[in-house]
């Protein structure tokens, strides 16, 4: 329990620290990332989490370029460093504090996708970025684009899409269970 505890605080604190404090705070996501690899992860997780994170970055750029992201301050028109902090971070949660989002019942997986776009209007809220089709417009959009991501994640960790409940193997245990 501490573990998921430490892992939930370490991403809230460096996704705070990127939307507020923004490019300043990109290092503050690669220690996170790295005191996670050294501290937390399970056997097999680096790998899956880089390939998660890969996944995030090019799905949140595809979006910038589309238009549905927009940051003022960046001198291109594509994603600034802090906002790229934020996939070298989230994923460390996937298969620790987040982990009940994807390995039980499919129903999660939408409901997650709905919880993990209103981040992006909370963040718009607090840092620079704007959302150009308008908030509703946009956590619709965004909540079939996380939906697709926590169904991929699922597939990345256990390596099937299937709609029971996660039946987890020895590597895969929960995080939880342990220190």
């Amino acid at each position: 329990m501490r573990a998921l505890i430490i892992n939930a605080l370490g991403f809230q604190s460096t996704w705070l620290a990127l939307v507020l404090g923004g490019d300043l705070f990109f290092l503050m996501a690669l220690i996170w990332w790295g005191v996670h690899v050294v501290q937390f992860a399970q056997p097999g997780e680096t790998g899956r989490i880089l390939i998660l994170g890969a996944i995030g970055f090019v799905m949140d750029s595809l979006l910038t370029l589309f238009g549905v992201f927009y940051f003022p301050e960046s001198p291109w028109a594509l994603m600034p460093l802090w906002f790229c902090g934020l996939w070298v971070a989230f994923p460390t949660v996937l298969n620790a504090s987040l982990r009940w989002v994807w390995s039980r019942h499919w129903l999660f997986i939408p409901l997650s996708g709905f919880g993990a776009s209103t981040t992006y209007v909370g963040g718009s809220r607090l840092g620079p970025l704007e959302l150009p089709l308008g908030d509703w417009p946009s956590i619709a959009l965004l909540t079939v684009v996380w939906t697709l991501y926590f169904t991929m994640t699922r597939w990345v960790f256990l390596g099937r899409f299937d709609t029971t409940h996660a039946a987890v193997s020895g590597q895969n245990q929960d995080p939880s269970s342990s220190g």
